[in-house]
């Protein structure tokens, strides 16, 4: 159908709108394309869809090579549609509405944008392989980057969390942030400034969680070994009738004695073995016992001929690795009992994937189409005739996911 050019519904006013949305949601800063409308064919299963992510063969010694089976590791994706609708009488269209943008793009732009960035936080948020566990100060801020440093993630950091924990970190030392011109310009009111090698943003969609009593914060894992005896099978959930969205464990390795191996530490995106524990982190409320976790990938450690240490890959992809003798594992609560906290994060820019897309059109309506930004937006009008009203529907549909856990740190704050 051709754009529409006059009326409420056209390009230019739909532009608007889409341009709001874009300007207020800077948690998708930077944030790359992982999905595009083109790639969805083919990737739903039931109501779910999936990225794919690229493994890593052994890097190994020698002029010998040992060909690997290789196998992506399948990802969700959250997928939503927000929208609104309202109605217009015809003196609403014809003289009521004075000025566009200032009484219809900026605030359902702001609403429509406030509310598809909550979703996208908390669909994403707890998608972490690191936690940091501190008071709202620069030490806080510094160990959360160092974590990411640690494990070599490569791009540039930002770190968000909300007002009013920046309010308290930044009274205690506003001067220690340097202002970087090229983020403030991207990040806009939200930028605070440059500290530990990141970006200070502020962020109130960020969630609080109260962690339960100490009965309820048990939990248990379970892991069964392939048969080859050198990886894991993907771990996704952890079992627990009390657990509760953003409760985090560091997970212990046990022989067949029940003695300690030490915790699964992170596998780095080069597949090198680091000192940095993994943290399991509940990514939903149990149901039935039971609660998500982002993939956990196990390997156990391996020596070669010269007695050197390495982490093999191969088919199973792993994101972590364990000492050789493991027979079970133990999870252990990083968290206080009965305590709130406030959530930050801090992740690499371009961690965060983000498509936006376009419904089709229904029969018998008026519609217009625009993206701005990597939002797209669309509204669509149809009229009853009855009353002169028009009834006008402002659509954004969208996929996001954090597809690579070990790009990103929850920070608890703990709140008195």
């Amino acid at each position: 159908m051709p754009e529409i050019k006059n009326g409420f519904v056209n390009a230019k006013h739909v532009e608007h709108i889409a341009a709001v949305v874009a300007d207020n949601m800077p948690y998708l800063v930077k944030s790359r394309s992982g999905l595009s409308q083109d790639q969805l064919k083919g990737k739903k299963f039931g109501t779910t869809y999936n990225l794919y992510i690229s493994p890593l063969a052994t890097v190994r010694k020698g002029v010998c090579a040992e060909p690997e089976t290789l196998k992506e590791v399948e990802t969700p994706v959250h997928t939503e549609n927000q929208h609104m609708a309202f109605e217009l009488g015809v003196w609403d269209k014809d003289w009521n509405i004075g000025d566009f943008d200032s009484e219809i793009a900026v605030p359902n732009g702001q609403s429509l944008a406030a509310n598809i960035q909550k979703d996208i936080v908390d669909s994403t948020v707890f998608t972490a392989a690191q936690a940091v566990v501190g008071t709202p100060s620069f030490a806080t801020l510094s160990d959360a980057s160092a974590a990411l440093d640690e494990i070599s993630v490569a791009g540039n950091l930002v770190s968000f969390m909300k007002p009013t924990i920046q309010g308290k970190i930044a009274a205690s030392g506003l001067a220690t942030f340097v202002t970087a011109q090229t983020q403030a310009d991207l990040y806009g009111k939200n930028y605070l400034g440059e500290y530990a090698g990141a970006s200070q943003v502020e962020l109130k969609e960020l969630p609080e969680i109260v962690t339960p009593t100490s009965d309820g914060m048990a939990a248990t894992i379970t892991a069964t070994a392939d048969d080859s005896g050198d990886y894991f099978e993907p771990i996704t959930e952890i079992s627990g009738a009390g657990i509760v969205k953003g409760l985090a464990y560091t997970v212990e390795a046990l022989d067949s004695n029940g003695d300690s191996l030490g915790n699964v530490k992170i596998v780095d995106r080069a597949g090198l073995a680091t000192d940095q524990d993994w943290v399991v982190i509940a990514q939903t409320k149990a149901k039935g016992g039971k609660a998500k976790i982002p993939q956990l990938r196990i390997a156990v450690q391996k020596e070669d001929a010269d007695g050197n240490l390495y982490v093999p890959k191969g088919e199973s992809n792993p994101n972590a690795w364990v000492a050789g003798g493991v027979s079970s594992f133990r999870l252990t609560p990083i968290l206080e009992a009965s305590t709130k906290y406030s959530i930050g994060q801090v992740r690499t820019e371009n961690a965060v994937v983000f498509d936006s897309y376009k419904f089709q059109d229904l029969p018998g309506s008026e519609n217009s189409v625009k993206t701005v930004g990597g939002v797209t937006v669309k509204m669509s009008k149809w009229g009853d005739n009855n009353c002169l009203n028009e009834l006008v529907r402002i659509d954004a549909p969208y996929a996001a996911a954090l597809p690579i856990a070990r790009d990103a740190v929850v920070v608890y704050y703990k709140k008195a």
